[in-house]
């Protein structure tokens, strides 16, 4: 059975009336549809969206059977075959709108066209989330009442000075499911926090009699093998001391909000209630694990942003625009976008629906497919790293130009930590900023970033290679040179490695991971990882097992896996086994990782068979030439090169404008190399060096580059966009509107001289911390003010008519000061015949710069 998509023009036929009174309509048949297949019939202009859902019950019809002219036209023609479609359902919503339907491969078309797996799995999708039922919490899960007993009890305390992360960390364990944290961690938390006893007593008893009911099967939600639960999230930490221990304030604050809103009914009050308590500040907590509180307390309000939601962000991808949606200080601004949508779009009001449909995303569209009532919790039985991350592609030579100050520097980082760290672009634009900052000097001192800035006298000895005088003393009195490598160079020799194989020589031991077995009660992998070690379970009733963890040695390297799957591997630092108490393991052996996130099979790296799915530890056949090969697999590294276009392209890349080619880089088909002329050596570029670079678009049009570049690079685009100062909140002086004052602004200069010399949204940033007059004036007087006579060559008339200074009443207002020249007062004698003398002098008024109403009347 096949699912088509038929396109309609709206303002021609009537479909609406036609199905309403037939239930079925006669199609011309241009394609070859066959009976019980699907029709989706997209109407065009004004409309832009799918409307109707039908199946076909007729084809191969040699005329139209069903009397629909007065609705629609169905000529009777011996020439054309037509086809019966019957209506199934008639859709509903803002989600099959064109802007939302193209986030999933959708293309308008004048011919029929069979609908892609994306678009069948997204239509599936919101199907099943229209019909699906309302969600009773109590009957699904027992942390919702957990919840709220627990918030209860805190409300009967008159003091809450005592709370701390303590308390934090109970709330936060009533919602993570028993598959994560046993009841009987759970009961820890409860007698470890600052509650009262008798209210300890109290959760505890209610603890007990929800677990009695789980394994009565009285809630519908289970683990991912169908055994009872309580608490449906999983969690990649298990407390706040690390973070909190110092700000018991925000603890505090956090749950006096969950008290408040706790006996709270409007929506709105709630929603506000909180945005006056979460923000950043609150250090530890972002807003995956807020929400999963705040939505065991308030279902129908609090949708959940679990990092863990299937393969994708459902909110995302039913084409809710979520700002930042990892951060604390969003959240309540995103919960508001993601209601929108479901009042919009759904009957359903308990968010838990959606957090479990996530888990449809990307399956394939089968009749296997499990209905909302079938999905359960799919627990990570993994845990580990390993998460299937597809490597994505970037260009490998990019430049990234505009105009002065729309972030083009700034983005490098973005871009270049997105490459390094195979993220999205989205994803790492989401980040804030500190945090990409901390990343990309992170890989910048690890020699995966480099940065240079091309300038005029910069030259091919500085980029590739050249002779340079040996400074080093010597006994020769003569002066002597040497060749010398250039930054470029030696930033592909580094990305190149060619000496890794002799950085390690011990033996391999292969350790299973224990992450999703049953006994393990905390967050194994990031365990293993934040403290550096591998453990095995009790080894003293297993001596094969035993022998095997003891004579592992020093600087010997040991891989992390599963069955035939390879998550991490590192160096052995200590010189035999420590005995702990942690859980099931009970010795463990300290490891410097090396590589972790790894998503390869050992089949990868040349090993002939698994190799740790029977023992928890086994000695490896992999050879240690192929290990190392997998530890530098795609492990991109960035060169970014800042102003590229002020440099002489040609005196700089040399023969290298050849080599940075796609196709010619070192492993590809066509690779090629070229003998370097100083050192005579040949020279090829890695095919994991990615060049960066950006040009700004007021000092040379990327018409005027070199042609050899410019073919070969990709160029993308970073215009002045004010939307950046509204997210940022840099948009608003008072009752001044700074981002409609910059688009009119660049309206006038687009129209007076060109795009590619407008002014550019980063430097109004400084707005965002300081949205006063002080530092508007201090950007207009020292950015905006030289841009604008550098673009006009000191013409002030012009500069007056894009500062509004020509419609301005009050001349305290106008920047430029315009003032009739007289020409007999400043020359002697008669000067009537000279030609192109000014008629006014311009003066620029500093007194406006402080002025708010001069700003205002720009506009």
């Amino acid at each position: 059975m096949a699912e088509w998509i038929f396109f309609e023009k709206s303002s021609q036929f009537d479909l609406e009336k036609s199905f309403i009174i037939k239930n079925r309509i006669n199609w011309e048949q241009n394609v070859n549809v066959n009976i019980n297949d699907i029709v989706y019939i997209y109407l065009s202009e004004p409309i832009n969206s799918i409307k109707y859902k039908c199946k076909v019950n007729k084809i191969n019809l040699s005329f139209a059977e069903i009397d629909d002219n007065e609705y629609f036209i169905s000529e009777n023609n011996n020439d054309k075959k037509y086809i019966e479609l019957e209506l199934i359902s008639t859709l509903k919503g803002t989600l099959f709108e064109r802007k939302f339907l193209e986030l999933h491969n959708f293309n308008t078309s004048n011919e029929p066209i069979i609908a892609n797996f994306k678009l069948i799995n997204y239509f599936n999708l919101i199907e099943k989330l229209q019909k699906a039922d309302e969600l009773d919490p109590d009957i699904h899960d027992g942390s919702y009442e957990l919840v709220r007993k627990t918030i209860d009890e805190y409300a009967k305390m008159k003091d809450l000075s005592d709370i701390d992360y303590k308390d934090l960390d109970l709330v936060y364990l009533m919602t993570i499911g028993t598959w994560k944290q046993s009841v009987n961690n759970k009961k820890k938390k409860i007698t470890d926090s600052n509650l009262p006893n008798k209210s300890k007593d109290i959760i505890c008893d209610l603890l007990d009699e929800i677990w009695a009911k789980a394994n009565n099967d009285e809630y519908s939600n289970k683990d991912d093998n169908g055994n009872p639960s309580i608490g449906m999230f999983g969690t990649g930490f298990f407390t706040f001391k690390r973070n909190n221990n110092d700000n018991n304030e925000s603890s505090r604050a956090f749950i006096q909000m969950l008290i408040d809103i706790s006996s709270m009914t409007n929506e709105n009050n709630i929603l506000k209630r909180c945005s006056e308590t979460l923000s950043d500040k609150i250090k530890g907590m972002k807003s995956a694990s807020a929400s999963v509180i705040l939505h065991c307390l308030k279902p129908t309000v609090f949708p959940i942003f679990n990092s863990n939601m299937g393969n994708e962000n459902i909110f995302k991808y039913l084409g809710v625009k979520m700002r930042k949606e990892e951060k604390l200080s969003t959240y309540i601004d995103n919960v508001r976008q993601v209601k929108s949508m479901r009042d919009d779009n759904f009957k359903i009001k308990n968010y838990r629906i959606f957090d479990l449909a996530a888990r449809l995303i990307g399956e394939e569209n089968d009749e296997t497919q499990p209905t909302l009532k079938e999905v359960t919790i799919k627990v990570n039985q993994d845990s580990q790293p390993n998460i299937n991350h597809p490597k994505i592609e970037y260009d490998k030579n990019m430049i990234l130009y505009g105009p002065p100050g729309t972030g083009k520097t700034y983005s490098t980082a973005i871009y270049a930590v997105a490459i390094c760290e195979n993220k999205p672009l989205d994803e790492v634009k989401n980040m804030d900023y500190n945090d990409v900052i901390g990343c990309y000097n992170k890989l910048k001192s690890h020699g995966r970033i480099a940065f240079t800035t091309f300038h005029q006298s910069y030259g091919y000895e500085e980029f590739i290679e050249g002779i340079r005088p040996a400074l080093e003393k010597s006994e020769s009195e003569n002066l002597e040179y040497k060749i010398e490598s250039g930054v470029f160079k030696k930033f592909c020799e580094s990305a190149r490695k060619t000496n890794r194989d002799n950085e390690f020589t011990g033996k391999i031991w292969a350790i299973r991971s224990g992450a999703g077995d049953h006994d393990i009660d905390f967050d194994y992998t990031d365990y293993l990882y934040a403290n550096g070690v591998v453990m095995v379970e009790s080894i003293e009733d297993d001596k094969r097992q035993c022998n095997l963890f003891n004579r592992i040695e020093k600087d010997d390297i040991v891989i992390l896996g599963r069955e035939n799957k390879l998550y991490a591997f590192g160096v052995v630092t200590d010189s035999k086994p420590t005995k702990i108490d942690c859980g099931p393991f009970h010795w463990q052996r300290k490891v410097k990782w090396n590589k972790i996130n790894i998503d390869k099979d050992f089949t990868d790296i040349g090993s002939p068979e698994i190799c740790v799915s029977n023992f928890a530890v086994a000695q490896s056949k992999i050879n240690v030439k192929n290990l190392y090969q997998l530890l530098d697999i795609d492990e991109p590294y960035v060169f970014i090169i800042d102003e590229i276009n002020r440099g002489n392209i040609s005196k700089i890349f040399g023969e290298l404008i050849t080599l940075i080619e796609d196709t010619k880089r070192e492993g590809t088909n066509e690779q090629m190399s070229s003998i370097l002329p100083y050192s005579g050596k040949p020279f090829s570029v890695p095919s994991n060096v990615y060049i960066i670079g950006t040009m700004n678009t007021a000092d040379r049009s990327i018409a005027l580059m070199d042609t050899a570049l410019r073919r070969r690079f990709q160029f993308v685009e970073m215009m002045p966009n004010t939307d950046i100062l509204r997210n940022i909140g840099a948009d608003h002086i008072d009752d001044l509107d700074v981002a409609k004052m910059l688009d009119v602004i660049n309206e006038r200069i687009t129209f007076l001289y060109d795009r590619e010399h407008t002014i550019g949204h980063a430097l109004f940033t400084k707005l965002k911390d300081n949205p006063n007059i002080e530092t508007l004036a201090s950007i207009f007087r020292k950015s905006v003010m030289p841009l604008l006579q550098e673009y006009f060559y000191e013409d002030y008339q012009k500069i007056q008519l894009v500062l509004g200074d020509n419609g301005k009443t009050e001349s305290s207002h106008k920047f430029i000061i315009d003032e009739k020249v007289k020409v007999k007062s400043i020359f002697k004698g008669y000067v009537d015949d000279v030609v192109d003398l000014p008629e006014y002098k311009y003066t620029i008024n500093e007194s406006a710069f402080m002025n708010l109403e001069a700003y205002k009347e720009i506009i």
